[in-house]
């Protein structure tokens, strides 16, 4: 069970004393007489409704799936009704503290108690007198032996500000704590059960509320009584249905209680700084006399708490900001996002004063502020934000802002490069009126993006930006051989891209207008290696990685040259770089490969053959292919050095003939299974072909 449901079931424990009593009086005074104004009680009428528009604000508040799920634990709970012995299991205990001893009316006492706890999710006071007025209920209380001087006081008014003051409690408890402290009351049962007696106690204080006291404290009821009756409540019910219910209870509970300390402009709820800021404060001083071992649990806990609020605070529903100007759907998000990085930026800080203070080494980022408006109906959409956003965006610790709007997403980096206002447009339309999509399969709308930095049209980025394309349906196609293409003079130049789930994935060094199709691509000269190597040739020529040498031919046993080789890979693992020049002496920068020569020298995939010549024609070896490669993994992905370099090379009978210089690539290339040699050798020192380039390729793409 989560923190926050296992914290729900002390905390519904206390709401009993709010809600389980409520509108069922001792008395004889309904809730009819307590509406009329001219009641000696109309003076105290507010009180009931405090109750039930509180209750159905945290209603309000659930998810349509935790609405759901509270649903089937409300039924689960009224099919328990029939079960005598279930019933007795329950609501027997307190019902003998109320000296209800008769076997039947136990039972109905307990279904009495079942009934309030499966309520409507709407709550009104009808709902209320319903239950109240049932004549088997009322009889049964009239015969408890409550062992009140004047039961005809303990009224509607009495119980509804008990209800306010119960809930009252309970809230200012949790509304000024952390995620953390929540989770160390719901692990501790003596904080658990002593929430719920305070809630008891604050219900009992009211000035009214003399005689309900006298009624709890004469029958000798504690919070550990209320706590019971739900443990076995759960029991009967089902744990795996009360406490999906519970869960979804304590999350609307939760976003209630901070609610009230502001809102983004986009609308969700914030967890206030000051909490977070206690919180961290509170850790640091923990730290103090603390054991290596105590300190290493004190840092999980700051990053567990760190991560909540970059969960909490790292998504925008700006919905609500789109506004149609011109036909253009246009949303400011500027304060929005400045709300939610000031909270994480607090934090941050804060994260790392405790991290210095823990002698701590730990890196913390915290991914993506992401900024989804929704569905769009529009064509067009401008997304604007502030210099000050963006500036705030740089000295935050995200690495990246995603917009995002009907599947879209639009990566942008967490650069100086976009510290300035940044104004996005895309427009989008069929593919079916785009002339140069004509022979292909396109899966997507055609997208046109454009962007503006200081109010400036920016049309390369050095820093990539990364486009997440929706798609449409794949029936039919071959996703292997799906590419981001663009429209160049009514032409498609094929960019590639990475299949993810539903959406194809792209880094773009420049914008345009851009379509995902099926690129289907042959070559005449390819039998002879089609078996080991037909597939992947066309895959990557599929994406723009590898092209033939000439129009149908792709030369497979051809050698692959330096120049050739910095093309495929740049490409392949999507590693452009706009305004990039080299300075080799041999590279012009007119050449077709200055750019990929530029880009593989620039992040030290491919060093030159001396400090001034690249050598672009030269041939490349087998060992050198696979130690770029391993260099470019160690760019793009998550590997890690091999540690035993000769461990890993041991499966190729000829590892000795490897370059001591380019065994570390090897070995993280053989690791990964990007390269697996033949008949047990590697033949480090052959010069590579064009088709095992590509089959090397390929499985390089596969790594993630």
């Amino acid at each position: 069970m989560s923190v926050k449901g296992q914290l729900l079931k002390y905390s519904l424990a206390a709401a009993i004393v709010s809600t389980s009593f409520a509108g069922i009086p001792f008395s004889e005074k309904g809730l009819a007489n307590h509406l009329a104004a001219q009641t000696a009680f109309a003076a105290s009428t507010n009180n009931l409704q405090v109750a039930i528009d509180r209750f159905n604000t945290v209603s309000a508040a659930l998810t349509p799936e935790g609405a759901t799920k509270v649903e089937a634990a409300r039924s689960a709970i009224k099919g328990l009704a029939q079960d005598n012995a279930k019933l007795e299991a329950i609501a027997g205990p307190i019902a003998t503290k109320l000296g209800i001893t008769d076997t039947n009316d136990r039972a109905v006492f307990g279904k009495l108690l079942l009934d309030v706890l499966s309520i409507p999710t709407t709550l009104n006071v009808k709902a209320l007198d319903d239950i109240r007025t049932v004549p088997e209920y009322r009889e049964v209380l009239k015969r408890a032996d409550v062992g009140v001087t004047d039961v005809s006081a303990i009224t509607v008014e009495a119980v509804a500000t008990a209800a306010v003051q119960a809930e009252a409690y309970v809230g200012n408890q949790l509304k000024s704590k952390s995620i953390l402290e929540w989770a160390a009351i719901a692990k501790d049962k003596n904080q658990a059960k002593e929430l719920v007696s305070g809630a008891l106690n604050a219900a009992l204080s009211a000035s009214d509320a003399a005689a309900l006291k006298e009624l709890v404290t004469n029958a000798k009821i504690t919070g550990d009584d209320l706590a019971q009756a739900l443990d076995k409540l759960e029991q009967e019910v089902n744990s795996t249905v009360f406490n999906a219910a519970a869960l979804a209870i304590a999350d609307a509970y939760y976003n209630v209680l901070n609610s009230s300390t502001g809102t983004t402009p986009g609308g969700s709820v914030i967890i206030p700084s000051v909490t977070v800021d206690q919180q961290f404060n509170d850790l640091i001083k923990k730290l103090e006399g603390a054991s290596d071992a105590e300190k290493q649990e004190l840092v999980k806990q700051a990053l567990a708490l760190f991560a909540q609020v970059v969960k909490d605070a790292g998504t925008i529903d700006a919905s609500s900001l789109v506004k149609t100007v011109d036909g253009v759907a246009v949303a400011d998000v500027s304060d929005a996002v400045i709300a939610k990085l000031d909270i994480v930026i607090s934090a941050y800080a804060k994260l790392q004063e405790f991290l210095k203070a823990a002698g701590s080494d730990a890196k913390v980022t915290a991914g993506a502020l992401t900024v989804n408006l929704g569905k769009i109906a529009n064509e067009s959409v401008e997304i604007k934000l502030s210099e000050a956003a963006t500036k705030k965006l740089n000295a935050s610790p995200f690495g990246k802002l995603d917009l995002a709007f009907n599947g879209l997403t639009v990566s942008v980096p967490n650069s100086d490069e976009y510290g300035k206002s940044l104004g996005l447009k895309v427009n989008t339309k069929d593919n079916a009126g785009e002339p140069a999509v004509k022979g292909y399969a396109a899966v997507s709308s055609v997208y046109d993006f454009n962007l503006a930095v200081g109010g400036q049209a920016v049309h390369e980025f050095t820093n990539p930006i990364v486009v997440r394309i929706p798609l449409g349906n794949l029936d039919g196609v071959d996703k292997e051989l799906l590419s981001v293409a663009k429209i160049v003079d009514g032409k498609l130049v094929f960019q590639g891209g990475v299949l993810d789930g539903n959406t194809i994935v792209e880094p773009r060094e420049s914008f345009s207008s851009y379509v995902v199709v099926e690129n289907k691509v042959s070559f005449a000269d390819i039998a002879s290696v089609k078996s080991w190597a037909g597939r992947q040739i066309e895959v990557l020529a599929a994406k723009g990685a590898i092209s033939g040498r000439s129009e149908n031919v792709f030369d497979p046993k051809g050698n692959v040259t330096r120049a050739e080789f910095a093309k495929m890979l740049v490409r392949a693992l999507n590693l452009e770089s706009s305004n990039l020049t080299s300075s080799f002496k041999d590279v012009k920068s007119t050449d077709w490969f200055a750019p990929y020569v530029a880009a593989a020298a620039k992040k030290g995939i491919i060093n030159g053959r001396t400090a001034t010549t690249f050598a672009p024609n030269a041939t490349i070896t087998r060992a050198e292919m696979a130690t770029m490669i391993a260099r470019a993994l160690s760019l793009t992905t998550s590997v890690e050095a091999v540690e035993d370099v000769d461990g890993a090379l041991k499966a190729f009978k000829d590892a000795a003939q490897i370059n001591a210089t380019l065994k570390a690539g090897v070995a993280l290339a053989a690791k990964e299974g990007i390269v697996i040699g033949n008949n047990g050798k590697f033949n480090p020192n052959n010069n590579a072909s064009r088709a095992e380039a590509a089959v090397i390729l390929y499985r390089a793409i596969q790594v993630k």
